[in-house]
């Protein structure tokens, strides 16, 4: 097989002869497979990056290769840049993400084209409110009104949200800002940031600002674990809810302008995130990657929508969509070994009780019987599996299981008395029953909440000098009964009476039993890092053009790493509620909203560029997954009035529409344009202090 016939593109980047690609590329016919997947599904562009071919890359980049679609293994560009650590690589990467994106929506016969076709104008005012009945996370829970025009290829979004400030506790800065994108039919955009109270504008987007540039940066520089999620909607249902005596299942939600719309209750439960991590632990050359995972069943880590009854919705490619998706996730290397009991899981936490929803502008919603959810039916429903990160035992149990809710992502949404409790129990080496705390419960939370310990150990060393300072002003003179003996005591909140020699070394103990813990799982976590890489097959893992190109090897297949693929699963059984207009009421229907769903859903597959449709099963699962939700939600005859989603255990969004109007003459052409007083300027939105 000549070099012309067997992936011209992919073999310059593998010699790293950019001035032959360079070459190659002059060719049109040539140019016109730059984005060609060779049999192990890398892109040239994938198989620069995976082997740091930086001239390559370049070049490539230059010539407009796609940097948006993902390989067979799941990684877009920017993943591999982001791991290369290459800030010039990972800026282009950014920059050429975000302007194809731009133009993917606006290119001829588009989502945009087809989105005027269903409707070409529209004003929407929504309303989106934070809840929470624990008063302290009320007082920061944030609010916006939005307002969004559309008016043929013009749109302006209204918002009060001017950034947010996370000096001290999180907060919401409240503005008055625009944003105006005007897109014009050769699929370029001008998008324009505007600030009302300063009656200043900016660019976004041609020409973006390096606020802007170095926010999108930050989140890609240093980082060292990957995140990539995926939906498993295999079990998600949305139901309407029937009425009973005591349920309110129809109302009518009051709008503005004197309009008011009759509402049917939905319910959507079961919805499921899958999160994949990705440790990269060393660079490994023009080498197979070694990639170890802790994932509980291949097979079924990505999107199972197609497990479906296809019949139910008439989509008869189910078969050959799943085939595909078993195919590619074979190729990832299972450790059987950390597998066998890996499907035990259990979840803790207080039986819940039926509450009413917080009202809106006008009243409340209803308490329902699926609110209420006993611990033995949550630990039954829960399907989260938290792993080992770097090969260490996964801890299943843990004496600290009973005060912590797995639902919760982040150990910084804990309720402030559990953070207490944890804090108070490892202070004390033991709970309230005399429990002592192990090196497993340790690891617990590490797994269960990665960066807790740390977060404690410096809790740990800034109360000591606390502690000091206040058992030192506490302690009273105390003489025996012989007069002769004196002892100083201190009061203590573990004990009634401690002198203070008793107090320095509990709490001496204490931190330096944590920091033990602490030092021995690093210590651990080093030494199987470099055992791994010491014991590499470096010889025979070595891939040479031939090998690579050979296609009886065909296969998936990543180079240049070692690295660990870990993976858990989050489990939303709280449901989530949708106030449904009545059939064909309101001005318009979900279904019309469709091309902008379509749009958002591909970039969130990383599918912006792709032609090939039938050749990507995420293409299908998603097409697969919306089907089967507008079925179930009426979407060519209804639309979400109102959706309550609840965030966390004590949190609930609130999105209320209060307007909707089709009108093109209500929409002003000068709402996309600057106004003639206000200048240029800086503008810092969604600038995080």
């Amino acid at each position: 097989m000549t070099i012309y016939q067997s992936y011209p593109i992919h073999r310059c980047v593998f010699r790293n002869d950019s001035t032959a690609l360079a070459e190659l590329l002059r060719d049109n016919t040539m140019k016109s497979r730059i984005n060609e997947l060779d049999h192990h599904g890398n892109s040239p562009i994938h198989l620069a990056l995976m082997l740091d071919r930086r001239n390559c890359i370049l070049v490539l980049l230059r010539n407009g290769c796609d940097i948006i679609t993902r390989n067979t293994y799941n990684w877009n560009p920017l993943d591999e840049a982001v791991m290369l650590g290459d800030i010039d690589i990972v800026e282009k990467i950014t920059l050429m993400k975000y302007r194809d994106y731009a133009r993917g929506f606006a290119v001829s016969g588009g989502k945009l084209e087809e989105w005027n076709t269903v409707l070409p104008s529209v004003h929407l005012k929504l309303k989106i409110k934070f809840k929470s009945q624990v008063p302290m996370i009320a007082k920061i829970c944030p609010k916006d009104t939005i307002n969004f025009y559309k008016k043929g290829n013009f749109f302006r979004i209204d918002t009060t949200c001017a950034g947010f400030d996370t000096r001290g506790i999180p907060r919401m800065i409240k503005g008055n800002i625009s944003i105006i994108a005007k897109f014009q039919i050769d699929g370029m955009c001008r998008i324009l940031l505007l600030d009302h109270k300063k009656k200043a504008y900016q660019e976004l987007y041609p020409e973006m600002p390096q606020w802007l540039i170095n926010n999108l940066l930050k989140s890609n520089i240093d980082i060292k674990t990957l995140f990539k999620i995926f939906l498993d909607t295999s079990n998600f249902v949305i139901k309407q809810k029937k009425g009973g005596l005591l349920k309110k299942t129809k109302r009518t939600i009051q709008m503005e302008r004197g309009k008011s719309y009759r509402a049917d209750l939905f319910k959507a439960k079961d919805f499921k995130l899958i999160i994949r991590k990705r440790f990269n632990e060393s660079t490994i050359g023009d080498r197979k990657s070694d990639i170890r995972t802790k994932i509980v069943n291949v097979e079924q880590s990505r999107n199972k929508t197609m497990k479906r009854n296809s019949n139910e919705i008439g989509f008869n490619d189910t078969e050959l969509v799943s085939n595909k998706l078993m195919s590619i996730e074979k190729s990832f290397i299972i450790d059987s070994k950390s597998n066998k009991n890996s499907n035990s899981g259990s979840k803790f936490g207080k039986k819940g009780k039926s509450r009413k929803d917080e009202s809106d502008d006008e009243s409340d919603d209803e308490s329902d019987d699926d609110s209420v959810i006993s611990a033995e039916e949550s630990m039954t429903r829960s399907s989260s599996h938290r792993g080992s990160i770097n090969g260490e035992p996964i801890v299943r149990e843990s004496l600290f299981q009973k005060y912590l809710d797995e639902s919760i992502l982040d150990y910084k949404d804990f309720d402030i008395y559990v953070s207490k409790t944890i804090y108070d129990i490892i202070y004390r080496g033991s709970d309230k029953d005399g429990v002592k705390v192990t090196e497993a419960d340790m690891l617990y939370l590490r797994q269960m909440y990665p960066g807790y310990t740390e977060y404690l150990m410096a809790g740990f060393q800034e109360d000591y000098q606390l502690v000091n300072e206040q058992n030192k002003r506490a302690m009273t003179k105390r003489v025996s009964k012989d007069g002769k003996t004196i002892t100083y005591e201190v009061k203590d909140d573990f004990e009634d009476t401690l002198n203070w020699d008793e107090a320095y070394a509990q709490h001496e103990k204490a931190v330096n039993t944590a920091a033990n813990i602490e030092k021995a799982r690093k210590e651990k976590e080093w030494e199987e890092k470099v055992a791994r890489i010491k014991n590499f097959d470096w010889e025979n893992s070595k891939v040479n053009e031939e090998q690579y190109f050979n296609e009886t090897n065909a296969g998936i297949l990543h180079m240049g790493r070692i690295m660990s693929i870990d993976e858990e699963r989050k489990t939303f059984n709280n449901s989530i509620k949708l106030w449904m207009s009545h059939d064909n009421t309101f001005p318009i229907n979900l279904a019309q909203m469709q091309p902008l769903i379509d749009y958002l859903s591909l970039m969130f597959f990383d599918q912006v560029n792709k032609t090939d449709e039938e050749d990507h099963f995420d293409r299908d699962e998603y097409r697969y997954g919306i089907q089967c939700i507008q079925k179930m939600i009426q979407a060519e005859k209804r639309f979400p009035l109102k959706v309550i989603i609840p965030v966390l255990t004590t949190v609930k969004a609130q999105l209320r529409f209060v307007d909707c109007n089709t009108n093109p003459n209500d929409i002003s052409d000068q709402l996309f344009e600057i106004p003639e007083n206000y200048k240029y300027g800086e503008i810092y939105f969604m600038n995080v202090k």
